[in-house]
């Protein structure tokens, strides 16, 4: 990557970005973080992965993504450095995602913005995104997965994510146990870098399933409604504030008024597709991209809790992921969901990485979980099976995957467009 930058003449140098890394919430983090900074009156922009209706939506301005006709011109400009770089040192030539964080590092160079919030894709320290000079980085959470990659334990993996720290810049936490949290908190000792926790430095008190307060040593701010439902996604809402907080005190001359308000609405506003997302309400449909064992921890933690609304609803759980997850772990946590029943299933998913086919799992003496291969038919076996129940309160849920469910929710959108 660092490669690639000099060839390109280093477009990410004079670029002002906020890095966030961590293994589950990266996406809200953005979406909430990117809000109040516009709501302040910032030009926002943002590099995110994976995409979910187009491409496009990667690198967005002010929560719009660029165009086609940029897209072509930063391929054109790439193509060739690329091309000779491949042909003269084939062991530095660059991968897919190296090739699109440099799109977007030209594309911010040539259109400058106030600020980038730069998402990590894989790791931290190890990671393509970690060429740039960040003015805070933010790491949300640290979980097992990508363990091929960043380590058997929770400890290399924070250590890996610890490498987004920069020295004298800031570093928001999120609710991380004991063990990576003291890795991490050793790389900012090192670096002089301030670090500021969930629970310890701010805090979030749910108090309905949309709706918390947030405080910490110089706000306390009540009543924050959101447009997401859940007690992670207060939590990935709550690091941000606390991020953007800091940020506006060290870059921004606005008063604690303003402030307030700019948390308000950004907050209010901010939409993430693919988190507890209701895209259908008869019958009611909820997709979640919770690819992992910490994310679907905290899926099924979120529908349950006292506050939900669906915490007595039977559930309908349609369930693909990647062959390269602990799918026998989460389906464990699934299975072990009172009131539900499960329908195991595949999607396309493309030609580096298999579907699970969820061969091996112990299913015996569960009438309550299904195998389906085409999650079309699953789909429809799921709503045909909620019709049904005339009396009991039922809610589809589709997870796994965040591929899986950018399949399911265009299927349904473009269905929603046909009856209109």
């Amino acid at each position: 990557m660092e490669h690639l930058m000099g060839k390109l003449k280093h477009p990410e140098a004079k670029l002002k970005c906020i890095h966030v890394a961590g293994t589950n919430g990266k996406g809200s983090c953005v979406a909430y973080l990117s809000n109040m900074l516009q709501t302040a009156g910032l030009t926002v922009g943002t590099f995110t992965s994976p995409f979910m209706i187009r491409f496009n939506e990667r690198i967005s301005v002010n929560n719009v993504p660029i165009s086609d006709e940029a897209i072509l011109k930063l391929v054109q400009k790439i193509k060739p450095v690329v091309d000779q770089i491949d042909q003269a040192t084939p062991s530095l030539g660059p991968s897919e995602f190296e090739i699109i964080c440099a799109m977007m590092f030209l594309y911010f160079q040539s259109h400058p913005v106030d600020i980038v919030i730069v998402e990590a894709g894989i790791g931290g320290r190890s990671d393509s995104t970690n060429v740039v000079h960040s003015r805070l980085s933010i790491i949300t959470t640290i979980g097992m997965d990508h363990m091929r990659l960043l380590g058997d334990t929770e400890e290399q993996i924070a250590d890996n994510k610890a490498g987004i720290i920069r020295p004298n810049r800031p570093c928001v936490i999120g609710k991380i146990k004991k063990g990576p949290r003291e890795v991490i908190e050793k790389t900012a000792q090192k670096l002089q870098s301030p670090i500021f926790r969930e629970g310890e430095d701010y805090r979030f008190i749910p108090q309905e399933q949309n709706q918390f307060d947030f405080m910490n040593s110089k706000f306390r701010i009540k009543n924050l409604t959101m447009k997401q439902i859940g007690s992670f996604e207060m939590e990935d809402a709550a690091i941000a504030i606390e991020a953007f907080l800091i940020y506006a005190f060290n870059y921004l001359n606005q008063d604690q008024g303003k402030l307030v308000k700019a948390v308000r609405l950004g907050i209010a506003q901010a939409q993430w597709i693919g988190r507890m997302e209701l895209i259908q309400t008869n019958p009611p449909i909820m997709i979640d991209g919770a690819h992992n064992v910490p994310a679907i921890k905290k899926l099924f933690s979120a529908i349950r809790a006292p506050y939900s609304q669906w915490k007595d609803h039977h559930l309908i759980v349609i369930m693909g992921v990647f062959a390269d997850k602990q799918y026998p772990e989460m389906f464990k946590i699934v299975n072990q969901i009172p009131n539900a029943d499960i329908i195991l299933t595949r999607f396309t998913a493309n030609e580096n990485r298999a579907s699970a086919d969820f061969t091996g799992l112990d299913v015996s003496g569960s009438d309550h979980v299904a195998f389906t291969s085409n999650w079309k038919l699953a789909l429809k076996q799921a709503i045909d099976q909620e019709l049904k129940s005339k009396n009991e309160q039922r809610l589809i849920l589709v997870t796994g995957s965040l591929l899986f469910i950018s399949e399911v929710r265009k299927l349904i959108k473009e269905n929603e467009e046909k009856l209109k």
